[in-house]
């Protein structure tokens, strides 16, 4: 299962990523890919078309990024990239992704 946890207030944004969804076999698993695509593209964008500064790490399994300073650019950005996975989790359910919102 993969595991987000996202902690958002108005001038910083935390996310990490943890786990395999196990959707699929290995390479093939198109829940992973999803998840993995929303996550990074909306690294590499708010790193581009954004003001905000952003620090990442990334290993097999896991992305953690904290943004802070956020701009409207990286609001947009990250509530685009919460829609996504929402969305991920809406068409193959709780049994492959998780999503928490924690309190600040």
């Amino acid at each position: 299962m993969i595991r987000i946890n996202i902690k958002k207030t108005e001038t910083e944004f935390n996310v990490e990523v943890v786990g395999h969804a196990l959707y699929a076999a290995h390479g093939t698993d198109i829940v992973c890919a999803a998840v993995s695509m929303l996550t990074i593209n909306s690294v590499n964008s708010i790193d581009k078309f954004s003001k905000s500064k952003i620090a990442y790490k990334v290993n097999d399994g896991m992305l953690k990024f904290d943004v802070s300073n956020i701009d409207d650019a990286s609001k947009v950005l990250i509530d685009s990239m919460i829609l996504g996975l929402e969305a991920v989790k809406e068409e193959y359910g709780n049994k492959y992704i998780e999503i928490n919102y924690l309190e600040v």
